[in-house]
């Protein structure tokens, strides 16, 4: 709930004073009726739909499954594996710091990356070294006016890509193998969430496993669902909404790490989802892929496991509250650094921070959403159950009210 909020604010103030029942004030009965209504509509129409809190919605507590949660599988652990450089050699990671650091504070002389595109930047380091070599193309082939110093920078960074394209493929195929190995039974999907590494890490995959491996084409059913012996699924960004993918025992694969909690929350819901299987499927397990250095692409991942726990538990009414924090924090980490991610992820976790607050705001929603529906479902209950000699009408006197209420509730003296 927005404290901020100036209109949900006036309308307590203008509410208050007509349901001070300790007042000596006559009171208004529409007046009040009609304060309270707008009070009502308000508060539930833009915290219920901004929030997504309907009465049957699946629970962000893993600790308090809701009848609805029962029917899905759950999302279980989040691994985090790395891949690593021989001996001395530098991450694109730590390169890409040193470069946004340099053009940060000399703006003048490097001007490829900036406030308003560092995100766009950041994006494609956290796909592949594939798609970094693609934003990076696309700078020195575009009309903007660089530096020597800065096109240096930039190919450096280039001469990396191959090398370190190659580490995290072996890495992913070596968890892969392991993965598969001990569950004989379970399938994985790896989001590429672009489609040149998409097809890059496809064409790996089917070199070490042959057919095991499928490629998602958008628009048609993969044999992945049906076929037992298609084990992986290798999906871009248009695997990550529209096709279901749930089963028996699943392992989610984020090759890359969207900047959007609600991407990573489109990708958790294409395998944890209701199916006639649910009662023997297993928790959806998660795999991450990092550096074995620290680093943006560490710090993001670290953020999302243990800051907003989006491979553990649903965040799906969370989801646009989240984003739209981390949102905000852009310009301070564009500024600072990959320890503004740290700084980010301790005001997101904690008893007190932006996630908690947030689930207990929803969990204030949600009882005030069941107190409607008890009043109005009493309503209902009285109005059937109530014969119409014993309406209420405010000219009774007491002995009639008490005849009401005993009908209407079933008391006996």
């Amino acid at each position: 709930m927005e404290l901020s909020d100036e209109k949900l604010n006036t309308l307590i103030e203008n509410t208050r004073p007509l349901v001070d029942f300790w007042s000596e004030d006559d009171v208004d009965l529409e007046e009040r009726k009609s304060a309270v209504l707008k009070l009502r509509e308000y508060f539930g129409n833009k915290y219920t739909i901004e929030y997504r809190m309907l009465r049957n919605r699946r629970s962000v507590n893993p600790d308090k499954r809701s009848h609805i949660d029962m029917l899905f599988p759950g999302l279980g652990n989040c691994e985090i594996a790395n891949w690593a450089l021989h001996g001395t050699d530098i991450f694109l990671d730590e390169q890409f710091d040193s470069y946004r650091s340099t053009a940060f504070n000399r703006p003048d002389t490097y001007r490829a990356i900036s406030k308003e595109n560092f995100t766009q930047w950041l994006e494609a380091l956290l796909t592949s070294p594939l798609a970094l070599k693609e934003q990076i193309d696309s700078v020195l082939a575009s009309d903007v006016s660089l530096s020597e110093c800065e096109k240096q920078v930039l190919n450096e960074m280039l001469d990396s890509v191959e090398e370190e394209q190659l580490r995290k493929d072996g890495s992913l195929a070596g968890e892969l193998f392991s993965w598969l190995d001990l569950n004989s039974d379970g399938k994985a999907v790896v989001f590429c969430g672009h489609e040149k590494t998409a097809e890059n890490v496809y064409q790996m995959l089917v070199d070490k496993f042959g057919g095991l491996v499928e490629r998602h084409v958008a628009g048609e059913t993969p044999k992945f669902i049906m076929e037992p012996d298609i084990r992986v699924l290798v999906c871009d960004h248009a695997g990550e909404d529209g096709i279901n993918l749930q089963g028996k025992k699943r392992l989610a694969v984020h090759y890359s790490l969207p900047l959007s909690i609600s991407r990573i929350e489109q990708r958790n819901g294409r395998l944890n989802r209701y199916s006639a299987y649910s009662k023997s499927s297993e928790k959806v397990q998660s795999l991450v892929l990092v550096p074995k250095r620290d680093g943006f692409y560490k710090q993001w991942a670290q953020l999302l496991v243990s800051g907003v726990k989006v491979f553990s538990r649903n965040c799906a009414s969370l989801q646009y509250k989240i984003d739209e924090f981390i949102d905000s924090s852009w310009p301070d980490i564009h500024a600072n650094g990959y320890s503004g991610l740290l700084t980010l992820s301790e005001q997101l976790a904690g008893e007190n921070g932006v996630v908690d607050n947030a689930i207990r705001d929803l969990e204030v929603q949600e009882v005030f959403e069941q107190d409607v529906l008890d009043i109005v479902n009493a309503k209902k209950i009285l109005k059937s159950s109530i014969p119409g000699r014993y309406r209420f009408r405010r000219k009774h006197g007491s002995n009639e009210r008490m005849d009401y209420v005993g009908t209407a509730f079933r008391f006996e003296e």
